[in-house]
This record gives C-alpha cells, structure tokens and sequence, in this order.
C-alpha cells in the first residue's frame, strides 16, 4: 500500500450486543485484504425420522409457530428435537433471504439445557467450513429464550440424493469423502457431532455440482467434564442421545462418559455401508423392537456382514432410498464391493475404536487412495495385493510383453521389495495406533479447554450478563499457559485458534503472541514439522506480519508455507492458494507490483478451479488482492472489474450489507475517489460507515482506516475542516491498536498533515509531517521504510514550502523525488506529484533565477 491497514477481508466478527449474542466466535484465518496508496484499506435444518433421535415415546405439545422471532419472519416449522425448535424464516434486512431459525422451546429453561443450547450455537460458531451449515447471527427472544440463525440448505438427505440420480459407487465416494473433510473440520475444532447419519447430511446444487452439507449439531460435544452439557449418551429422561442405527459402541452405553472423535467414525462408516448396500448394518425395526439392553447389546456385540455379503444375500433389495442396486445385478455389485471397500467399511466400524481410523481424513484418504487404484490403509499389506493396484494403476503399460517379460525376469527381486513392503506395512500399523491414540487424546483436550473458554461467556456460567468474548478469549489465554505442558500439539492447535480469533478482532498483540508460540510448536513437531498444520500456522503468521508491516518477514513466511504444502504433495487447493496469496501480497507491499500480479492472477485461479469449491469469502479476497495491485499499477478499469466481481461473490455469501463485502467496498470507494468519482466514492463510504457502526467496536483498525480514507477524499474536496478530526480519529486508533511506529499510523499522519496545511496551521503541520516521516523511517516496512518515508517528505517538503522554507523543503523533495521515480517509475503519479512539489518550490523562490530549476522541474510534473 503505501498506506497499509490491513483488514480481514473474511473474518466474520461476533455480533455486537450483550449476553448470549457476543459468544460467537466467528473468526477466520484468512485474513486476505489488501492496501492501497493515499488510503487504508480496509481490509439448515430438517425434521429427523420417526423416532431418529432416541427411542422416546413422549407425547409432544405442538405450540403454534410464532409469526417472528427478532428481525426475521417465520415460514413454517422445519422440525422439532427435545428442547428446541426449527423453523424456516426469512430475513429482510441486510439481505433477502431464507434461513434456518433455532429456538429453545418456551417452558425448557433449566440451567443445564440452556447450556446445552449455548454449546451447540457456539459450537457451529467456531466452524467455518464449505460442507458444514453456516451459523449468520444469534440472539435472544422478547421472553428470554435464545436462538440462532443458519443456513437454510434446500437440500436432500444423502441417501436420497443417491438413490433419485442413480450414482455411481464412485460418485458416491466422492460426496463421503467431501463429508468427512468436514466432519474432521469439526473435529479439528474440538467438536464430536454424535448423530451423523444422511438426514443430517444434506446435498444441494451449487453452481451445478452436488455439494452435501452437514448439519444439525444440536447434540454435539464440545467441552469436557466441567462443561456445561456434559453428559453421557442419555437425556435427563434416560433417553438415547442420537439414533441407535449410526451410534457407536461407546456412544451406546448408558454413561457415556468416554466419547471421542472415533464415535463419529463409526456413524461415518454406517452412513458409508448404507451408501454402498442400500441398507442398514442392523435392521432398524428389530433394533427398535428391543430394550435399552437389547439395543446396547447388539451395537457393542453383533457384528453386522460385510458390504459384499450383504448385498450378496439380501439383493440389496431394502426399500431404503440409496438403492445402489439400481446401477446393476447385486451380485456383480457385492463383487464390486469386495475388497477394498469392506475394509475400509469395516476399518471405520470396528467395534474396538484402536482398530478403527484414527480420524475422518485418514478416512477420507482411503477413499481417495481406493479411487485412484492406490493400496489402501485398511487393506492386507500382501505382495500381491500390491502387485495388484500396480497392475490397475499401470494396465496399459503392464500388458505391454517388453514388461510382462521383465517383470516375470524380475519375480525374485520383486519378492524380496515386496517382503520390506510388508515389514514397513507392519512398522505403520503401530505407527497408525499410535496416531489414532494420539488424534483422540488431542480431540478431548481441545473439547474440554474450548468448552471453558466458550463456557466463560455463558450467563448460566458466570452471573456477568456482558462477558465480552475478548473477555473469555483473556481467561483462556492465562490458562492454556500451564494446562497443556505435557501436550505440545494440543496446545498448538489451540494457540493457533486463539490467535486467528485474537486476530479477527483486531487485537494485533495478543494474536502475534498466540499464532508465534504455535509456530514455534508446529516446527518443532514429529517429522521435522512438515505437516498441514505447519503449512496453515505459516500462512497465518505472514498475513499477521503484513498487518504489522513486517513486510519482509512475512514473505519469507508465506515462501516456506508454500514449500511445506510442495512437500506434502499439495499443489492445489484452497490450503496453497491462500499461502499464494500471502507471498503475492507481501510483494505487492514491497512494492514490486509487476511480480505481484501474476502470483496474484495465479491464486485467484486456483481458488476458482479448487475442489472441493474454495470459500466465496477466499475467492473474494482474491479479487480484492489482485484489484488492490492493479490499482497500485494504475489500471484501473480491470481493477474496478475485479473489486465489483469480489462485492458481488460476497453479496451472495453474507448479504450486500454485510461486512466482507462492506470491506472491498470501502476499497472500490478508495480506487473510486482517486480517479476522480468523488460522489460515488462518498456515497459507498456512508454505507459502510454504517455497517461497521453496527459490527465494529470504534477502536477497530477497519474504522479507523475508514476514517483515514474518508478524510482523504474530503481534504480532496477541499472539505478541510471536515477532514481533519478524521484524521486524527485515525492516528489515535491505529496508534492504539498497531503501534506508533506502524507505517499505517505514519499515513494517517501525513494526511493530517496535508490538511492542517491548508487550514493555515502550517506549524502544526510540519510537526505533523516530521513525525510521519519519522514513523516510516523507524517502521519495519520494506527497505526500512524508505519508499514510503519519500512519499511522506514530499508532504513535508509542501508543508516547508508553504511556511517560506524553501531551501529546507527543496532538501526534502529533491530526494524524495529519486526514490519514488526509480522505486515507481517517473510517470507514476506518485513521482511526479514530487516534481510538482519542488516545481513549486523553486517558483516561489524565482526572484533569486531559479526559473531554469523550475521549469525543468515542470517538465518532469508533466512526464507520461
């Protein structure tokens, strides 16, 4: 930027208000904006089954629908569970659209189900993921119930999506595999859902591709023992939590106290037996027809046939809307199955969860591994089952004679690499025990810190009613010092979230603090701490550092995020494009806008070609990063093109007056008012001013760089007296949260200056320009400041030139001029608004013959 306040683009704060609605913690680790000269930029539900949730045989009291809850408008009910209610509303305001509205229901309100609810609010706060509903707002009713709002997604259960367009066994992988991406995302983020099954996995249409989306996690677990719903499988009534069909062992026992991510593992496995043979493991009537004992009984001890068998008896013939047996004869189906796809089935629903995977994307993995003909982790560590995926991977090769011949020459040799394959396989089943350890260890650590941190803002919890979530975010921080000395890559996982939460609320130190120490424990993790986790804390860390305007610091970060995701073989996909962006940013605030652009163009074409879709948030963010360089290179009209595409792609996602798309908003406006549309600029500047007036606390760097800019396009103007107690709103806020010396800070100043210049207030301004030139030179921006101090000394050099100091403003500019013209280029505006100023200069001192010196500076003014 010259100027730089870089805003998240995507994060999405908690709401403002009191209570129950600050506890969302809506942060977002791309934090993707970008700066910009002169200014600062600114940066589903649907009812269960009969009997789907428990075995309870309560009769339920239907209570009319009411005609609104808050600011939105009720439909029609969705759908009811034990304490709340669903209903399909529509929202009016920003946006026009339909959402899922949960409330607890009226007369529920003992201490502990209101907890309940709070946890799974939270709990879909924390998510932020493509194939999980996502949480938009929260409240609470005019009697004091509270309730959240959610995606509506007007989709189909799973299993009837399958079965209406006839997929194929591979289609049907490839929608598993995006929902276990998504399960591990909430496991990641220290929630077990506990009632996966496909009418909470709904698939819709989205730009023409299915895309299924879990929800529905209103019996979810994201806290330990203290917590305030921790309890076992049961309800206070004694009732099943979750539906037999799916529930793990463990899940099934009438404690319940020893649930870890490996229970969703098993759900994920029944929901993929389902997939594949188009019935349940267990007959669900029997299973129902029985007892508490019964029920417990055949989940913990009857094991169910494996897929093959399955269709191979029964036909495949079950009613059941998956049907697969659609797609051919049964028996050439269970063929089909055999193999592979019972051991990964069977893998995931292993009665003995040591056995089982040790996560939803070792899951995945396998999935993948299976569809691209790769030897699968579940499956025997045989020579010739290898030999076998070599053989599928390479048939045209290996049906070649010149090969057959030296493969039959080569038997021997081949038996003995085969023999070390099973050695290293045997090596890796411990390996993968350990992991699968490990993984559920790391799982229930997370759960239990994040449900006190979360907890902390609960009024049940705690009898302060205005418990911010910076507050909490505080308490968690002093603890998680001492609770995880013995569980390093717990407490980096969790440092990693209070930091990109610390971060989306604009709290630069305490984020810096959090994300360096994870760091430091991702690098120095199993493996020389080449891992995703590794790559993702890397990423995080350079967009941190070009908010502080370590400009240098953070491209090397974004460098070595890219190497770690090479080294893993991960050359796309949202996770690379996003370290792109990072390095493509970092050199755009270097200044080298020509090398910017193409890494620039190249994540935005990744994120638009990623699979799954990448976030409209980060697509967005890329159109505002490659716009914010354009502009830097003064082409404005595809720049212009990009910024309204971003406006519009986050329209869609978060509403037209929501705060991303008010972000690349307020930048158009700044690109706007530098080319002269001074009206349209002002009127997008009113309109975000008033979204971040209902979103942002004032001391927020995004209002502050509003300020900045909006007093920018005033001074233009000639609106000075207006613009001035912006600027110095700016200056106080950016000084308070980014530091005195920040090169932000310097802007706002050299700005100021300018204006208090024109107001006749020539000394104040000099002081005012004398110390952003001084912040540049001292901030940590590339080249020690250097390009940006010349163009704050050409503000000084007016300041000089208006006080009569001519000869002490010609020292300033004359300089300042080189600088910018060799770092720019001399028909860059910058540079020959530099001329302009000296030009000047040496006109008001023409008396003593400084004509010559004038005019030549003149001609370089007018360079094109």
């Amino acid at each position: 930027m010259p100027p730089r306040v870089e805003s998240p683009a995507f994060h999405r704060p908690a709401p403002r208000g009191r209570g129950p609605r600050e506890v969302l913690l809506m942060a977002d680790p791309h934090n993707l904006s970008r700066p910009d000269a002169e200014t600062l930029p600114i940066g589903a539900m649907t009812p269960p089954p009969p009997g789907g949730v428990g075995v309870s045989r309560a009769v339920e009291v239907k209570v009319r629908a009411p005609e609104r809850i808050g600011a939105y408008r009720i439909l029609e009910t969705l759908g009811e569970g034990g304490f709340g209610v669903v209903y399909l509303a529509e929202q009016t305001e920003p946006v026009r659209r339909r959402v899922a509205l949960k409330v607890l229901k009226q007369g529920i309100d003992s201490r502990s189900v209101i907890a309940r609810f709070e946890a799974e609010r939270q709990a879909l706060a924390m998510m932020d993921h493509p194939n999980v509903a996502r949480v938009f707002d929260a409240g609470t009713t005019v009697d004091g119930r509270p309730f959240f709002v959610m995606e509506h997604v007007p989709g189909v259960p799973l299993t009837d999506h399958c079965g209406r367009h006839r997929l194929t066994i591979e289609q049907r992988l490839e929608l598993m595999i995006q929902v276990c991406d998504a399960v591990q995302h909430a496991h990641q983020k220290g929630i077990i859902h506990r009632d996966i099954k496909p009418s909470n996995i709904l698939v819709e249409f989205s730009d023409g591709r299915a895309m299924p989306k879990v929800i529905d996690f209103g019996v979810a677990k994201a806290i330990g023992p203290s917590g305030p719903a921790r309890g076992g499988a049961h309800t206070e009534l004694g009732q099943l939590v979750g539906t037999p069909e799916y529930m793990s062992p463990e899940q099934a026992e009438m404690t319940a106290q020893d649930i870890d991510t490996r229970s969703d593992i098993y759900s994920l496995g029944v929901v993929l037996y389902e997939l594949l043979t188009g019935t349940l493991p267990f007959d669900s009537e029997s299973l129902r027809a029985g007892s508490y004992a019964e029920i417990q009984r055949i989940i913990r001890e009857v094991d169910p046939p494996r897929p093959s068998t399955r269709l191979t008896t029964v036909g495949g013939e079950s009613g059941r809307d998956a049907r697969p047996s659609s797609l051919g004869e049964p028996r050439a189906l269970g063929r089909r199955l055999r193999g592979d796809l019972d051991w990964i089935v069977m893998k995931a629903m292993d009665k003995d969860r040591t056995r089982r995977y040790a996560s939803a994307s070792s899951l995945a993995n396998d999935l993948r591994r299976h569809l691209n003909d790769e030897p699968v982790s579940a499956g025997p560590p045989t020579a010739a089952y290898r030999l076998s995926k070599f053989v599928r991977r390479n048939r045209a090769v290996v049906l070649s004679g010149a090969v057959v011949a030296t493969a039959l020459a080569g038997s021997a040799v081949a038996s003995s690499v085969f023999a070390l394959g099973q050695a290293r396989e045997r090596r890796a089943a411990v390996d993968a025990k350990e992991r699968a350890r490990l993984e559920a260890a790391k799982a229930t650590a997370s759960q239990e810190f994040l449900a006190d941190m979360l907890s902390a803002a609960d009024p049940v919890k705690t009898d302060r009613r205005d418990l911010t979530v910076r507050e909490a975010l505080d308490q968690a921080s002093e603890r998680i010092d001492s609770a995880f000395r013995e569980a390093p890559e717990v407490e980096a996982s969790l440092r990693n979230t209070l930091g990109a939460t610390y971060h989306s609320l604009g709290l630069v130190d305490q984020a810096e603090r959090h994300l360096g120490l994870a760091l430091a424990m991702h690098r120095a993790g199993p493996g020389g701490g080449a891992t995703i986790e590794l790559a993702e804390a890397l990423g995080q860390m350079a967009r941190l550092r070009i908010e502080q305007g370590r400009y240098p610091e953070a491209e090397g970060l974004a460098k070595e995020a890219i190497a770690v995701y090479e080294s893993l073989g991960r050359s796309a996909g949202e996770g690379p494009a996003t370290a792109l962006h990072a390095l493509a940013w970092a050199t755009s605030d270097a200044g080298r806008y020509a090398e910017a652009e193409p890494i620039y163009r190249r994540a935005l074409e990744m994120a638009r070609a990623a699979d799954p879709p990448a976030r409209a948030r980060f697509i967005a963010g890329c159109c505002n990063g490659l716009a914010l360089c354009l502009k830097q290179q003064e082409k404005y009209t595809e720049a212009e093109a990009l910024y309204r595409e971003g406006i519009e792609v986050h329209s869609r996602d978060t509403g037209a007056e929501g705060l991303p798309a008010a972000r690349l908003s307020a930048n158009l406006a700044n690109m706007l008012a530098s080319v002269g549309r001074t009206e349209e600029a002002l009127a997008l500047y009113r309109a975000v001013g008033q979204v971040y007036a209902k979103r942002l606390d004032r001391s927020h760097p995004d209002v502050s760089g509003l300020s900045n800019n909006r007093g920018h396009l005033l001074m233009g103007l000639g609106r000075h007296a207006e613009a001035e107690p912006l600027f110095r709103e700016a200056v106080a806020g950016l000084s308070e949260r980014l530091g005195a010396d920040h090169i932000n800070v310097a802007m706002a100043r050299s700005n100021l200056a300018r204006v208090l210049v024109e107001l006749g207030r020539t000394e104040e301004a000099i002081e005012a320009a004398r110390l952003a030139v001084a912040g540049a030179e001292k901030s940590q921006a590339p080249g020690g400041g250097a390009w940006y101090a010349a163009a704050f000394r050409v503000t000084l050099g007016r300041c000089l030139t208006s006080a009569g100091r001519t000869d002490e403003a010609l020292t300033q500019l004359e300089p300042a001029y080189e600088v910018l013209a060799q770092a720019l280029g001399p028909t860059h505006q910058r540079a020959r608004a530099a001329a302009e100023s000296a030009a000047e200069a040496y006109e008001k001192r023409a008396r003593d013959g400084d004509d010559a010196q004038a005019k030549r500076w003149r001609e370089r003014a007018g360079a094109r």
